[in-house]
């Protein structure tokens, strides 16, 4: 499927501002199932862009505009081609688990694997897993053990 994306944003000051810095993550990620065929940012007072690729994979433009004005217009333009996602299988081996040991994944998702911020084990969290049986799920294939949490948790809304 192609879709054209159209993104605009609009600022309008009270009064005049100084200046405007700003960052922005408005381009779609290329995927196995997205192709980024193009990208376009307009602004308005103009700007020079600058882009970095974060942690993640997304391109993060930012740019400054020194001189006072009164509004900012950013326009984001994208095409994009998708494709139907391949279906998931029933399962897994059981073998995965290991994989998902392995220093190689530890390592490239080291942000995800610590408690930090407002991720943090609590009594409440210890409850809930113990009330759902949770820790069970390691008996399961990966897939399916992350199929059964998911629901767990979808059940466990009020």
């Amino acid at each position: 499927m192609l879709l054209a994306v159209r993104h605009s944003t609009r600022y309008q000051y009270d009064a005049p501002v100084r200046e405007s810095v700003m960052e922005l993550w408005m381009q779609p990620q290329k995927r196995a199932n997205q192709r980024l065929i193009s990208f376009d940012l307009e602004l308005d007072p103009a700007a020079q862009l600058f882009s970095y690729a974060d942690t993640f994979g997304n391109a993060v433009y930012h740019f400054d505009i020194p001189q006072p004005h009164e509004r900012l217009t950013i326009m984001a333009r994208s095409a994009v081609e998708t494709e139907e996602p391949t279906a998931l299988p029933d399962g897994l081996d059981r073998g995965e688990w290991d994989r998902l040991r392995s220093d190689f994944v530890r390592g490239e998702h080291f942000d995800f694997l610590h408690p930090h911020g407002f991720a943090e084990p609590t009594a409440a969290l210890s409850a809930f897993i113990a009330e759902k049986k949770l820790e069970e799920l390691r008996a399961r294939d990966p897939l399916n053990a992350v199929r059964d949490l998911s629901q767990a948790v979808y059940e466990a809304f009020a």
